[in-house]
């Protein structure tokens, strides 16, 4: 039955059940987003843990902004979801990496892989989207070292080499030059 300010009523076996359309909403809350866990190799980070040698946090994970990694360690996920929701099964995710497109991760799915990235720094940003209402966006940053041989002191190094190699073949230059010189000027 459908009395006269829109309440839908209903009667069944156990009783009456009833509501009126107009007092249902949906939430137009934007809801805060976190990140829940980061995995390693499929082994949850933690506070101290390392990489590398060094340490990949300085904080509980869901406190992180940023997360670094030796170029062994480039394949790891990253799981997410918001601080507070009563409905889950109809919030989704998209994502997106370095101010890329934007993807949408299927339904029932909060965590994103990543695999064998190369080295270097990585924005990685997130949003939950429930009946087209979007929370704000969560961003991490992802550095991943390079190997020695490529990093910045050893390219430093390899620059000062040939720097010296250079100038040791222009002073050798140098000296046959002006040895030239001295002994045309005895011949003269």
């Amino acid at each position: 039955l459908k009395d006269a300010d829109g309440t839908l009523w209903f009667g069944g076996i156990n009783g009456i059940t009833y509501f009126n359309p107009k007092d249902i909403s949906v939430s137009s809350k934007p809801w805060d987003i976190r990140i829940t866990d980061f995995y390693l190799h499929d082994g949850p980070v933690r506070k101290g843990s390392l990489s590398g040698g060094k340490p990949i946090i300085d904080c509980p994970v869901y406190e992180a902004t940023e997360f670094h990694l030796s170029h062994n360690d480039n394949t790891f996920s990253i799981e997410f979801s918001p601080i507070e929701y009563d409905a889950p099964e109809r919030l989704n995710y998209v994502c997106a990496i370095n101010d890329g497109e934007w993807i949408q991760l299927p339904d029932g799915i909060n965590r994103y892989p990543f695999y064998n990235l190369s080295a270097g720094t990585y924005h990685f940003k997130v949003k939950s989207v429930v009946n087209g209402v979007y929370s704000a966006e969560k961003t991490i940053t992802i550095h991943i070292a390079p190997v020695w041989w490529a990093s910045i002191w050893a390219k430093l190094i390899y620059t000062l080499i040939i720097i010296g190699v250079i100038a040791l073949i222009l002073f050798q230059m140098l000296n046959r030059y002006r040895s030239k010189q001295q002994m045309l000027e005895h011949m003269h």
